[in-house]
């Protein structure tokens, strides 16, 4: 690299510096802890006094591993004093270098810089030059800083309300991580039972809802309202269900997808249901499996980023929460809209209408809880279809949601075939002389290997229950029984229900 390109790029980043300086004195002053800068005395180029501020190699953050955060800092330190001439007061030349043409920086900068790279700090740079360098373009992917490979940070978050038997489990996946996140919030939302004490034993930081009456959407919006003035344009937001367990992997994944993309703005785990011995839980683990394969066969384009657990740039969630009242729906500072049924929907709409094209990432798995009696699958899924239809009402046929109405509008289509071929034999049977053809007994195999084919990974159970086909057939009736549930409450607008 040249000189004069080596100045460049250095001059680049300084805002990068000065917004790491501010973004760590957001978190200190947050978290309620003392931040860790130290002023250095001493002279600019031009022998007026300075006070610079040097970020201490020793994180005093609880919820940061030490050894991890020296190690970051060490490697900006390093950076920096690659890019100074440790000689001098100039970048790239000696002071009596005037091919060089350089630009002057304080010497205690530089000498601050040095520092950095023994003693574990970060040393901000004091540019003296009058032509301020133009603001650098963030990207949520990675940044290469000086041949330092940077990553945005991660916020874990998660909801919860009385999931004592399974927050360890989910703190502890995500503490496993290949990648780990900066902090991991859980919001406990008037629990009753020890899911606050599990957690905080777990190594999460614990808030607890204040006049939260929006149940897991409210509890967000309060953890993001905590989270988000912490945290810079490129970090990314982690946001999963309490009962759900992540990937080792997650988190590395979902960066590398959320950097290959400007537009992405947000991925969505690939979900996969928790084996259960019932027979309503074998039939979600098939559903599961069927659906995730319909959505990687369109290259993780999605209908909805999934509750369980996803992960969002922090420029598209500031921007959802800027647009609420004006060109979204809801109130300013909302992130997930608090009378929606299903928040997650609604913000998947949300973002698309912004011009985010969120995805769901293959590879980033995620375990998640089914509901193991009829009962609880059915107010699940009325109030699923509900919010769905309630949030297509509240936006209205806009490019972003036309599709979404088309497959709507299908579905309830579709949900009428059941019930009319019922009718149909019912009818035959009864009144016709009923003869079977060979041609249509033939079709039948195919249907089963179709099945089984797109049950195959969720076990030998559910690939018998795909290849008997009533089960299934079964399965979509009660569904349309639920559909139309929804659709009748919604158009009486009765009271609606967050179960």
């Amino acid at each position: 690299m040249t000189e004069k390109a080596g100045e460049r790029a250095l001059r680049a980043q300084i805002p990068v510096f000065r917004e790491i300086a501010a973004d760590w004195r957001r978190s200190c002053a947050a978290l309620d802890v003392p931040d860790s800068f130290e002023e250095v005395e001493g002279e600019n180029a031009s022998g007026q006094a300075v006070s610079l501020p040097r970020v201490a190699g020793q994180s005093r953050r609880k919820d940061v591993s030490e050894g991890r955060a020296a190690s970051r800092h060490q490697e900006l330190g390093r950076a920096l004093a690659d890019w100074i001439d440790p000689a001098g007061c100039h970048m790239f030349g000696r002071a009596d270098d005037t091919e060089s043409s350089p630009q002057s920086f304080s010497p205690v900068a530089r000498d601050n810089a040095q520092l950095g790279a023994t003693s574990g700090g970060v040393a901000l740079l004091d540019f003296v030059g009058d032509d301020a360098p133009a603001p650098v373009e963030w990207s949520a992917g990675q940044l290469e800083l000086a041949g330092t490979e940077w990553q945005p940070r991660v916020f874990a978050l998660i909801p919860a309300h009385n999931e004592a038997e399974g927050i360890v489990h989910t703190v502890r996946s995500l503490l496993s991580q290949t990648v780990s996140p900066e902090i991991i919030i859980v919001m406990a939302d008037n629990c009753t039972d020890d899911t606050v004490e599990l957690a905080t034993e777990a190594g999460a930081q614990v808030f607890e809802t204040a006049d939260n009456r929006a149940k897991k959407s409210g509890a967000l919006n309060q953890g993001l309202a905590r989270v988000l003035p912490m945290v810079a344009e490129h970090d990314v937001i982690l946001v999963m269900d309490a009962d759900s367990q992540l990937s080792s992997d997650f988190i590395e994944c979902g960066i590398r997808h959320l950097g290959a993309s400007s537009t992405c703005g947000a991925i969505s785990g690939a979900y996969f249901a928790r084996p259960d011995e019932s027979r309503v839980g074998l039939l979600q683990k098939v559903e599961y499996v069927q659906g995730l394969r319909v959505v990687h066969r369109r290259g993780g384009r999605i209908h909805v980023l999934s509750g369980a657990a996803g992960m969002f740039t922090v420029g598209a969630l500031r921007q959802v929460s800027d647009q609420r009242g004006s060109t979204l729906p809801g109130i300013k500072g909302w992130v997930y809209h608090e009378e929606s049924l299903t928040e997650d929907y609604e913000l998947t709409i949300a973002l698309k209408r912004l011009g985010y094209q969120p995805k769901c990432a293959r590879d980033c798995a995620v375990v998640t809880d089914v509901m193991t009696t009829w009962s609880a699958w059915a107010a699940q899924r009325l109030r699923w279809q509900r919010g769905t239809l309630e949030t297509l009402f509240l936006y209205g046929w806009i490019p972003h949601t036309r599709k979404t109405w088309a497959i709507t509008m299908w579905t309830y289509f579709r949900s009428l075939i059941p019930i009319m071929t019922i009718i149909l034999w019912s009818y035959a049977f009864a009144f016709e002389e009923v003869s079977l053809h060979l041609f249509w007994l033939a079709i039948i195999p195919v249907f089963v290997v179709d099945q089984v084919v797109c049950s195959w990974r969720a076990g030998w159970r559910g690939r018998l229950y795909a290849a008997c086909l009533v089960p299934m057939w079964l399965y979509d009736v009660l569904h349309a029984a639920v559909y139309w549930q929804a659709l009748w409450r919604s158009l009486r607008r009765s009271r609606a229900e967050w179960t």
